[in-house]
């Protein structure tokens, strides 16, 4: 059986939270070579060092420093979820229009079992966002996921 639905994780909210500028009136969308991110910690994964954000009662997200990509998702207790291989990621520079298309397994720590998952994605627009802390320009990039 086929799942889709689209992606809303703390990964849309933090890239578009990362894409969003404070600069008026352009008219033509910027094209972002890569995310630009103020880490919260860092932290080590598989040998590695990763970048995390999360709350403790929420849980972790870990990602690559360098790309952003999600590495893995922790419980509140500090113990993995899941994880994803290659890590999750936008496929830069974002452009309006751009569409792609990704391979991951992903790995499901409480039952150690290892899943399949593409992701489609689009970045459908650019334009005004509103939230409590204002109006900001941003990308509208839209995730599909099937087992």
């Amino acid at each position: 059986m086929i799942a889709s639905r689209t992606l809303r994780t703390p990964l849309l909210a933090t890239a578009v939270a990362a894409l969003l500028l404070t600069t008026g009136c352009a008219s033509t969308p910027p094209t972002p070579e890569t995310m630009q991110i103020s880490p919260v910690g860092t932290v080590t994964w598989n040998g590695k060092p990763a970048i995390a954000f999360g709350a403790p009662q929420a849980g972790v997200s870990l990602h690559d420093p360098v790309t952003f990509g999600t590495l893995a998702h922790l419980a509140p207790t500090g113990q993995p979820v899941m994880s994803f291989e290659p890590p999750i990621d936008y496929p830069w520079p974002l452009q309006v229009g751009k569409t792609w298309s990704a391979q991951h397994t992903v790995t499901l720590y409480p039952s150690g079992n290892k899943v399949p998952l593409k992701i489609d994605g689009k970045v459908e627009s650019w334009g005004d966002v509103t939230v409590p802390a204002g109006t900001f320009k941003a990308f509208k990039v839209v995730w599909t996921m099937n087992q």
